[in-house]
């Protein structure tokens, strides 16, 4: 059985990511540190950990 991690990505309005975080609570702390517009995507990326092959992506704010 292989071991999983899990990455957090915010982008911006331009799809210039701006953020990558291994927990979803440094996704709040940045984005309560940094004003951004309304435009901000965040990503969950979990991936193998054996080879790196992304397992599951979802979008879990889309603003």
């Amino acid at each position: 059985m292989s071991q999983r991690k899990t990455y957090y990505v915010v982008t911006d309005a331009y799809g210039h990511t701006v953020a990558v975080t291994n927990k979803l609570k440094r996704v709040a702390v940045f984005m309560d540190g940094h004003p951004f517009g309304p435009d901000i995507t965040v990503i969950r990326y979990t991936c193998d950990t054996a080879d790196g092959s992304v397992v599951h992506c979802e979008v879990i704010l889309d603003e």
